[in-house]
């Protein structure tokens, strides 16, 4: 468990701590609807979060209205990326990672989670070539 998502539970009292992590009142019953289901399920989180994301205008994808692709705005998947993408900025070994996230190879993890810091990645290697060529120099003037 993470840390964070672990001080999150520790703020439950001890008396409570029982049944469901999440135990939500229904939306339905407060929009005066029959209730559905007694618990929802990840596709109805998803859809509920989805619409969350489009209310807050959250965009995660400006979309292409040259290929007819529309705008897309934060999901529970994008939640999980950021998840993924955290643990990784963190320095979390990969292969924790991959167990975290649930999935049989690293592989997968990286090619959905981890390549989106390609561009950061770039960042730091140039951030560290620059030192050691600084260095070199320095070393270079003092000779």
């Amino acid at each position: 468990m993470v840390p964070w998502f672990e001080e999150f539970l520790m703020e439950t009292p001890v008396a409570q701590r029982t049944g469901w992590v999440f135990e939500p009142g229904s939306l339905q019953v407060q929009l005066g609807r029959p209730i559905q289901q007694e618990r929802p399920d990840a596709e109805w989180v998803g859809r509920v979060v989805s619409r969350i994301g489009k209310a807050a205008g959250i965009i995660v994808d400006e979309g292409n209205p040259r290929t007819g692709r529309g705008v897309k705005y934060a999901s529970t998947h994008d939640l999980r990326r950021t998840f993924a993408v955290r643990l990784y900025h963190s320095q979390i070994p990969p292969h924790l990672i991959t167990k975290l996230m649930r999935h049989s190879d690293y592989k997968v993890t990286e090619r959905y989670y981890i390549s989106e810091t390609t561009q950061s990645d770039a960042g730091q290697i140039r951030d560290i070539l620059e030192s050691v060529t600084q260095s070199r120099t320095q070393s270079r003037t003092h000779i």
